[in-house]
């Protein structure tokens, strides 16, 4: 931890970027573990419904009861 902390006082564009990094690899990470079908942000409940809406309107383009 006093490394870190000597790391930022001393260069803290190197220590920015470092968090950054860090932060960027653990939303990789989230959206490796989410669902296909979710979004970032997106609720069940709104996936669902948009799924609905684009399976109906596929149905209407093509032309598919």
């Amino acid at each position: 931890m006093d490394g870190l902390c000597r790391l930022a006082y001393r260069h803290p564009r190197a220590f920015m970027q470092l968090a950054y990094d860090m932060w960027l690899a653990l939303e990789r990470a989230d959206d490796e573990r989410r669902p296909g079908w979710l979004r970032r942000g997106e609720r069940a409940t709104d996936a669902r419904d948009r799924l609905r809406a684009e399976r109906e309107a596929a149905k209407l383009r093509l032309g598919v009861e």
